[in-house]
């Protein structure tokens, strides 16, 4: 089968512009060809990638589409998968829909809850104009085929919301990168918590800095992420992180994936307080690395997590000295943190980049995706 696959940014380390680059990899070593449209070639190729898997969405594209629709008719794409509502995506839909092909698309957003929090300035956050937006890119996504959600509560909202062709796909993470790290909370030593995720006011970092005031001694909080459009709050967080006032914290910036599998395989316990969504891939790669969570969870946040089965939930009011009682209780309680452990690992498998991308691929089969008669992908260039 041949899959274009519709991707914006494919550097990001973690987060969901991974998942179409490590779903587009796992299709490649299937058998199927691939051919990736994006807004830049990556700066590193993973190594089953090359130059040829990906084809760049240029600015006259917008206006004047015909040879990048040249490129693409030349590869003979028999599915279109698109991933989010980039200037790709809609191209790659246009595509569909002019040569009549089926259209997948993936979806891990709550929008309207997404769009009224990327307001940086408060009084802008109209609710009327969240639900505006909202409406129009459920109606984009209504043409599609079918529509994968990474969990049960994700295919809830989207049906909720108007789309009535939904189903579960899951997401993935590298386990051959992320390994499962200490099995047991130290006895002596230090206590290492993590959080990875972009600096964000709807991330929470500022709170967890907050938090880890209330820490013992003893206890250490890694933060990873880096600089997003949300300026101000980035100014804020490197404000307090810079005052000395959070010695048990280490802020390590934007890391290399490798980096950051090291730094799960270390850790105790992960924490995550995003008020914005929880399906995250950090919140996954915690699951697989057998990573008890305590987290701020609401019917909006309840994502990939159980609780008292993989993690503490922590109703999203709680201030921050009730956030570390809750990191130290698990901890210290030995029983506990060996059943989230468990529990954690449990989900290992289930969260395989191979087993997301076999799901999908399942459902093109039964949504009528065929192969057509093979045609070489090779040489795909613009122009006649």
């Amino acid at each position: 089968m041949n899959i274009l696959t519709c991707a914006g940014v494919l550097d990001k380390i973690s987060g969901y512009n991974l998942t179409p680059r490590r779903l587009s990899v796992e299709f490649k070593r299937l058998g199927h060809s691939i051919l990736c449209l994006c807004h830049r070639k990556p700066a590193d190729f993973l190594p089953e990638e090359n130059s040829a898997d990906f084809l760049v969405l240029e600015a006259k594209d917008y206006f004047a589409p015909g040879s990048l629709f040249g490129a693409i008719a030349r590869f003979h794409p028999d599915v279109i998968f698109t991933h989010n509502m980039a200037p790709t995506d809609r191209a790659g839909v246009r595509y569909a829909k002019k040569h009549r092909l089926p259209v997948f698309s993936m979806v891990h957003t709550r929008y309207r809850h997404f769009l009224l929090n990327s307001v940086p300035l408060k009084p802008l956050r109209i609710p009327a104009a969240a639900k505006y937006c909202e409406d129009r890119i459920i109606r984009f996504l209504s043409a599609s085929t079918l529509v994968f959600a990474p969990t049960e509560d994700m295919k809830s909202y989207l049906q909720e919301v108007g789309l009535s062709r939904v189903a579960v796909a899951g997401f993935g993470a590298d386990l051959d990168l992320f390994v499962p790290g200490p099995d047991a909370p130290p006895e002596n030593g230090v206590v290492r918590i993590l959080f990875v995720g972009q600096i964000r006011e709807m991330k929470n970092q500022i709170y967890l800095l907050k938090m880890s005031q209330f820490l013992p001694d003893g206890y250490h909080l890694d933060i990873v992420g880096g600089k997003t459009w949300d300026v101000f709050y980035f100014r804020r967080f490197l404000k307090e992180i810079r005052s000395r006032r959070y010695p048990k914290v280490e802020w390590h910036g934007e890391l290399r994936p490798q980096e950051i599998g090291r730094l799960f395989a270390r850790a105790h316990v992960f924490v995550n307080p995003s008020l914005l969504d929880a399906q995250c891939l950090a919140q996954i790669e915690a699951l697989v690395t057998g990573l008890p969570t305590v987290r701020l969870c609401s019917e909006r946040t309840r994502g990939v997590t159980a609780h008292l089965k993989t993690a503490m939930h922590l109703d999203e009011r709680t201030p921050p000295r009730e956030f570390a009682s809750a990191v130290v209780e698990l901890m210290r309680n030995e029983r506990l943190y060996r059943d989230l452990r468990r529990g954690a690992l449990a989900e290992r498998e289930t969260y395989s980049w191979r087993n997301c991308a076999q799901r999908v691929l399942s459902y093109f089969a039964a949504r009528g995706a065929t192969a057509l008669p093979s045609a070489e992908p090779a040489g795909i260039t613009r122009g006649s």
